[in-house]
């Protein structure tokens, strides 16, 4: 008698089954390879604000002060009579201008044209967790000279310390006198000159007292040409493109692609720290240390860590 064979597979109930079963490994192991992506991101978004903070302690080194914040996005670049950049006390352009030379970016600072400068995207501005290097057109800020140029951005302000709540002004929300990074004004007549910063001026100690940090920003919106403080980039001044004020509490970055870039309640809300990392955000103390600052920190300790000369002694968790 003639036998036939019976070919074995699977039904349809076995192939339904094996195929939930894949779907649940994968949604338990997704976090997991999300949460060692941002681990390595935010390593690297450490070691930049490591580099920076090291430039810094460099240019003090060098010069007796820390870099300071500049003036406006108003000001142009100053310069010497033989057309080289000045250096601090004198340079209108800011921190993230004034450490390229101690970030083996010489050659950037160094070119002649203030416009060549800024169509630059320095990676080390950039945090990977936010965004990769990139440029922003500038379409109404600031000068002509300005304006409808592409500029590298930076992702990290300087810390402006926080004698803040008595200004008003679209971008500016304090001078920077309680702060390592403080404003350098172009009309000294009309706004009294800070004092430069060095060592000896962070009375708070180096290790109590933040230097920079990295920026809250509105992330749906980044990249855009629509946020005020995400247009002019690394290349200008005292403006909250480059430096942050501790009077804000620190929050993770705003998700709202309806906010107006422009609106003054935007304005206030833009002037703190804050991240795309969860739990917190990335600062280098003055000593070069970098720490994580919880989005939790008690405001008032999070307002002495800002203040350079408060006479507050800091236990950072």
């Amino acid at each position: 008698m003639k036998q036939t064979s019976r070919t074995s597979g699977f039904t349809l109930v076995e192939l339904l089954v094996v195929i939930a079963i894949i779907g649940i490994l994968i949604s338990l192991l997704l976090p997991a390879v999300q949460a060692a992506r941002e681990s390595g991101r935010n390593a690297q978004c450490t070691n930049h604000l490591k580099q920076m903070a090291l430039a810094v302690l460099s240019h003090e080194s060098t010069h007796g002060i820390y870099p300071d914040g500049g003036e406006g996005v108003w000001v142009r670049r100053s310069k010497t009579a033989e057309g080289a950049p000045n250096v601090a006390p004198n340079q209108f352009w800011g921190w993230s201008y004034q450490i390229l030379p101690y970030c083996e970016l010489t050659q950037v600072w160094a070119l002649v044209d203030d416009a060549a400068v800024a169509n630059n995207a320095i990676s080390l501005y950039y945090c990977p967790s936010r965004r990769p290097p990139e440029m922003v057109m500038n379409v109404g800020n600031g000068p002509r000279w300005a304006q409808l140029l592409p500029r590298g951005m930076l992702d990290y302000g300087g810390n402006a310390g926080t004698d803040c709540p008595q200004i008003r002004d679209w971008g500016i929300r304090g001078h920077g006198y309680t702060a390592p990074i403080t404003r350098r004004p172009a009309d000294r007549r009309r706004l009294p000159k800070g004092p430069s910063i060095g060592l000896q001026q962070i009375t708070d100690g180096t290790s109590n007292t933040l230097l920079i940090g990295e920026k809250l920003m509105n992330a749906s919106k980044v990249g855009t040409e629509d946020l005020g403080d995400d247009d002019a980039g690394f290349a200008e001044g005292w403006d909250f493109d480059t430096v942050r004020w501790g009077c804000y509490p620190p929050a993770p970055d705003i998700q709202d692609p309806d906010m107006p870039a422009h609106q003054r309640r935007y304005a206030a809300e833009r002037g703190g720290f804050g991240s795309s990392h969860p739990g917190g955000f990335n600062g280098a103390l003055c000593d070069g240390s970098v720490r994580r600052v919880s989005y939790d920190i008690d405001f008032q300790t999070f307002m002495n860590l800002s203040n350079r000369e408060d006479g507050q002694t800091l236990v950072l968790d």
